[in-house]
């Protein structure tokens, strides 16, 4: 752990194998709370699930109610300086 960051290669790979299938299911709310979950609990993502939820984000981004949006802008932050995304 550095900073208080999980970075742990297992703790990773297992967020991921757990949270990666079910994705495709989460309603927009769900994308957000998830994600800032993530965020609060200072795990770090694999890069792959960080695209795919950028990718159903993206696609599923006019059902967010404002609230929404805040709560994944408000986690997207805090990764930004992890994850560049061009």
């Amino acid at each position: 752990m550095v900073l208080g960051v999980h970075t742990h290669t297992h703790t990773r790979t297992h967020t991921h194998r757990i949270i990666a299938p079910e994705l495709p299911f989460f309603k927009p709310r769900d994308l957000a709370q998830v994600l800032w979950g993530l965020q609060r609990l200072r795990v770090i993502p694999s890069t792959e699930l960080m695209l795919q939820f950028h990718t159903l984000v993206r696609v599923r981004m006019p059902h967010f109610s404002t609230l929404s949006v805040v709560v994944l802008l408000s986690a997207l932050e805090s990764y930004a300086p992890v994850y560049q995304v061009c």
